[in-house]
Protein backbone atom coordinates (compact mmCIF):
# COMPACT_ATOMS: atom_id res chain seq x y z
CA UNK A 1 0.00 0.00 0.00
CA UNK A 2 2.56 2.60 0.86
CA UNK A 3 4.36 2.00 -2.51
CA UNK A 4 1.30 2.64 -4.40
CA UNK A 5 0.90 5.80 -2.77
CA UNK A 6 4.51 6.76 -3.51
CA UNK A 7 4.13 5.96 -7.01
CA UNK A 8 0.71 8.19 -7.25
CA UNK A 9 3.11 11.02 -5.51
CA UNK A 10 5.51 10.94 -7.92
CA UNK A 11 2.85 10.57 -10.36
CA UNK A 12 1.41 13.70 -9.38
CA UNK A 13 4.61 16.35 -8.53
CA UNK A 14 6.09 14.89 -12.58
CA UNK A 15 2.36 15.72 -13.94
CA UNK A 16 1.66 18.79 -12.29
CA UNK A 17 5.69 19.67 -10.89
CA UNK A 18 7.18 20.10 -14.29
CA UNK A 19 4.09 21.13 -16.33
CA UNK A 20 3.01 24.90 -16.53
CA UNK A 21 -0.75 25.37 -15.27
CA UNK A 22 -3.44 26.28 -17.96
CA UNK A 23 -4.52 29.77 -18.32
CA UNK A 24 -7.81 30.96 -19.34
CA UNK A 25 -7.59 32.96 -22.95
CA UNK A 26 -7.82 36.84 -22.58
CA UNK A 27 -8.26 37.40 -26.03
CA UNK A 28 -10.18 35.91 -29.06
CA UNK A 29 -13.27 33.32 -29.41
CA UNK A 30 -14.07 31.73 -26.15
CA UNK A 31 -16.29 28.52 -25.53
CA UNK A 32 -17.33 27.26 -22.01
CA UNK A 33 -16.36 23.85 -20.68
CA UNK A 34 -17.22 21.91 -17.63
CA UNK A 35 -15.14 18.46 -17.44
CA UNK A 36 -16.47 16.36 -14.59
CA UNK A 37 -16.90 12.79 -13.46
CA UNK A 38 -20.20 11.12 -11.94
CA UNK A 39 -18.07 8.82 -10.70
CA UNK A 40 -17.43 8.20 -7.06
CA UNK A 41 -13.90 6.60 -7.10
CA UNK A 42 -12.44 7.95 -9.99
CA UNK A 43 -9.38 10.48 -10.08
CA UNK A 44 -8.20 11.77 -13.28
CA UNK A 45 -5.67 14.57 -14.00
CA UNK A 46 -6.26 16.85 -16.66
CA UNK A 47 -4.13 18.94 -19.66
CA UNK A 48 -4.62 20.06 -22.40
CA UNK A 49 -2.02 21.86 -24.98
CA UNK A 50 -0.76 24.94 -26.29
CA UNK A 51 -0.34 23.40 -29.93
CA UNK A 52 -2.01 20.87 -31.92
CA UNK A 53 -0.13 17.05 -31.90
CA UNK A 54 0.03 17.07 -28.01
CA UNK A 55 2.74 20.02 -27.85
CA UNK A 56 3.11 22.49 -25.10
CA UNK A 57 1.19 20.68 -22.17
CA UNK A 58 -0.42 22.46 -18.99
CA UNK A 59 -2.50 21.35 -16.57
CA UNK A 60 -6.05 22.23 -15.95
CA UNK A 61 -6.43 20.53 -12.80
CA UNK A 62 -7.63 16.82 -11.29
CA UNK A 63 -11.07 15.04 -10.95
CA UNK A 64 -12.40 12.69 -8.15
CA UNK A 65 -13.74 12.57 -4.72
CA UNK A 66 -12.12 14.77 -1.56
CA UNK A 67 -10.70 11.46 -0.51
CA UNK A 68 -7.87 11.73 -3.26
CA UNK A 69 -8.49 15.40 -5.13
CA UNK A 70 -8.15 18.59 -2.95
CA UNK A 71 -10.69 21.61 -3.72
CA UNK A 72 -8.73 24.43 -5.28
CA UNK A 73 -9.56 27.50 -7.57
CA UNK A 74 -9.99 25.33 -10.69
CA UNK A 75 -13.29 23.36 -8.88
CA UNK A 76 -15.27 26.51 -8.72
CA UNK A 77 -18.18 27.30 -11.37
CA UNK A 78 -17.93 29.72 -13.62
CA UNK A 79 -21.50 30.10 -14.30
CA UNK A 80 -22.19 27.69 -17.06
CA UNK A 81 -25.72 26.25 -18.15
CA UNK A 82 -26.42 23.80 -15.05
CA UNK A 83 -23.14 24.62 -12.90
CA UNK A 84 -23.54 23.78 -9.40
CA UNK A 85 -23.67 27.02 -6.89
CA UNK A 86 -20.78 25.56 -4.48
CA UNK A 87 -17.48 24.19 -5.77
CA UNK A 88 -16.99 20.27 -6.36
CA UNK A 89 -13.69 17.93 -6.83
CA UNK A 90 -15.19 16.23 -9.56
CA UNK A 91 -16.25 18.97 -12.05
CA UNK A 92 -13.73 21.63 -13.51
CA UNK A 93 -15.02 24.93 -15.21
CA UNK A 94 -12.78 26.76 -17.48
CA UNK A 95 -12.45 29.06 -20.22
CA UNK A 96 -11.51 27.64 -23.93
CA UNK A 97 -10.32 29.07 -26.61
CA UNK A 98 -13.01 28.55 -29.59
CA UNK A 99 -12.76 28.53 -33.32
CA UNK A 100 -9.82 25.91 -33.30
CA UNK A 101 -9.10 22.28 -32.21
CA UNK A 102 -9.34 21.97 -28.33
CA UNK A 103 -7.10 18.68 -26.91
CA UNK A 104 -8.08 17.30 -23.53
CA UNK A 105 -6.34 14.69 -21.42
CA UNK A 106 -7.52 12.19 -18.83
CA UNK A 107 -5.24 10.90 -17.13
CA UNK A 108 -6.60 8.24 -14.46
CA UNK A 109 -3.93 6.04 -12.59
CA UNK A 110 -6.34 3.73 -9.89
CA UNK A 111 -8.46 2.31 -8.46
CA UNK A 112 -6.38 -0.49 -7.50
CA UNK A 113 -7.99 -4.07 -6.45
CA UNK A 114 -5.28 -6.19 -4.81
CA UNK A 115 -3.88 -8.28 -8.01
CA UNK A 116 -4.98 -4.65 -10.59
CA UNK A 117 -3.32 -1.92 -11.28
CA UNK A 118 -5.21 0.50 -13.21
CA UNK A 119 -4.36 3.52 -15.71
CA UNK A 120 -5.55 5.13 -18.21
CA UNK A 121 -4.45 7.93 -20.81
CA UNK A 122 -7.53 9.10 -23.08
CA UNK A 123 -6.64 12.36 -25.29
CA UNK A 124 -9.80 13.42 -26.97
CA UNK A 125 -9.62 16.45 -29.59
CA UNK A 126 -13.02 18.66 -30.72
CA UNK A 127 -13.60 21.80 -32.15
CA UNK A 128 -15.16 24.56 -29.61
CA UNK A 129 -17.00 26.76 -31.42
CA UNK A 130 -17.40 30.38 -29.69
CA UNK A 131 -19.78 31.42 -26.91
CA UNK A 132 -21.15 27.45 -26.49
CA UNK A 133 -21.23 25.37 -23.76
CA UNK A 134 -20.03 22.06 -23.56
CA UNK A 135 -19.53 19.32 -21.04
CA UNK A 136 -17.12 16.28 -21.06
CA UNK A 137 -17.87 13.76 -18.90
CA UNK A 138 -15.35 11.01 -17.98
CA UNK A 139 -15.45 7.51 -16.91
CA UNK A 140 -14.36 4.15 -16.66
CA UNK A 141 -15.66 0.35 -16.36
CA UNK A 142 -13.31 -2.21 -15.03
CA UNK A 143 -11.99 -2.37 -18.76
CA UNK A 144 -11.31 0.71 -20.34
CA UNK A 145 -12.35 3.93 -19.77
CA UNK A 146 -14.23 6.59 -21.82
CA UNK A 147 -15.61 10.22 -22.12
CA UNK A 148 -18.64 11.79 -23.83
CA UNK A 149 -18.87 14.93 -25.08
CA UNK A 150 -22.14 17.05 -25.49
CA UNK A 151 -23.21 20.74 -26.05
CA UNK A 152 -25.27 22.09 -23.46
CA UNK A 153 -28.19 24.10 -24.80
CA UNK A 154 -30.75 25.85 -22.72
CA UNK A 155 -34.29 24.72 -23.43
CA UNK A 156 -37.47 27.00 -24.13
CA UNK A 157 -38.61 25.80 -20.80
CA UNK A 158 -35.58 26.57 -19.08
CA UNK A 159 -33.70 22.95 -18.66
CA UNK A 160 -30.55 22.03 -19.97
CA UNK A 161 -30.73 19.90 -23.06
CA UNK A 162 -27.84 17.82 -23.91
CA UNK A 163 -26.89 17.20 -27.78
CA UNK A 164 -23.68 15.11 -28.56
CA UNK A 165 -20.53 16.63 -29.81
CA UNK A 166 -20.24 14.78 -33.45
CA UNK A 167 -16.98 16.09 -34.49
CA UNK A 168 -14.95 14.84 -31.56
CA UNK A 169 -11.62 12.08 -32.67
CA UNK A 170 -9.38 10.31 -30.80
CA UNK A 171 -5.91 12.14 -30.70
CA UNK A 172 -3.15 9.54 -32.31
CA UNK A 173 -0.68 11.40 -31.53
CA UNK A 174 1.84 10.80 -27.95
CA UNK A 175 0.25 12.73 -25.77
CA UNK A 176 1.62 12.89 -22.24
CA UNK A 177 1.70 15.29 -19.09
CA UNK A 178 4.90 15.78 -19.65
CA UNK A 179 7.30 18.98 -20.28
CA UNK A 180 9.92 17.86 -22.79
Amino acid sequence: MKTKFVIMLLFALASFGCTPQYFRPIEGPKANLRVMTQNQIVYAWLHTYRELGCKSPMAMGALGPTSHVRLVEHHNPIGMLGSKVTPDTRIVEQIIPADRPFTILFTQHGPHTMDKVRTCSLPITFLPIPDKHYEVVYDFDWKQCFITVEELKQANDGKTERVKVSNVTKEEAACGPFRF
